[in-house]
């Protein structure tokens, strides 16, 4: 392959952040993603219909982002909003509540370009949680240990999985990623786990998936889905 054909070392990347009255975190998710330092980030909060003060804390950002605001739909058409927003072809998620460990695109970057048919890179999960005692607004954070569990957060994606596989399933408000991960698995298509943690994972009460009964519920009824295609297939 010659110099002039050869993909770009720090391809730009778009970055799309679903919020949905999340606002109090937002700065920092963000402030997680310019700390990668890349040379060219799109940065797009898609405000899912939140009733907090998630607009004016957009305005309030230190790097101009893209705001796109819709009805409340939830989180997996929040994603597909912001993938059809999205200008680049690589392509990453961090939930406005989520934070993105230090170095995760130096990780995942060169393993996603290193082959031309690999379209997703992921890596492990880190829950982070304020410590006991601290203040709400704290930044006083307890890591518990890394596990590997697909979310989106942490993953680095080629466009092309998307336009492969499909959007995220509007109609599952929870463990819509993990859905698009099984229907990724089921296509055959490439990807790599590496063993770094790519996803802070914020453990609080206003959560979406707090609470172990909703969280299994979503997580059971992924794996159905995936059944049933499979099923399907083997007619």
């Amino acid at each position: 392959m010659s110099a002039a054909s050869s993909p770009p070392a720090s391809p730009a990347i778009s970055v799309i952040v679903p919020c949905y009255n999340m606002g109090r975190f937002l700065h920092e998710a963000v402030e997680s993603v310019l700390a990668q330092e890349h040379p060219e980030l799109q940065i797009i909060v898609v405000d899912d219909g939140s009733t907090d003060d998630t607009v004016t804390r957009v305005r309030a950002l230190p790097h101009r982002v893209e705001y796109i605001r819709q009805d409340n739909r939830g989180p997996a058409a929040a994603r597909n909003r912001g993938i059809r927003a999205a200008r680049h072809d690589v392509l990453a998620f961090v939930d406005a509540d989520d934070l993105w460990p230090a170095g995760k695109l130096r990780l995942q970057l060169p393993v996603l370009l290193e082959d031309p048919e690999r379209d997703l890179v992921v890596g492990h999960q880190q829950v982070f949680s304020l410590r006991p005692g601290a203040a709400d607004g704290a930044r006083d954070y307890e890591l518990h240990d890394p596990h590997f569990i697909f979310l989106v957060g942490g993953g680095l994606y080629r466009r092309r999985a998307f336009e492969r596989v499909g959007l995220f399933d509007e109609t599952m408000r929870l463990s819509e990623d993990t859905d698009w991960f099984f229907r990724y698995r089921e296509a055959g298509l490439d990807y790599r786990l590496i063993p770094e943690v790519t996803i802070l994972y914020r453990r609080h009460g206003a959560s979406m998936t707090h609470g172990l009964d909703a969280a299994g519920k979503g997580y059971l009824r992924a794996i159905k889905k995936s059944l049933d295609r499979r099923r399907r297939t083997a007619r």
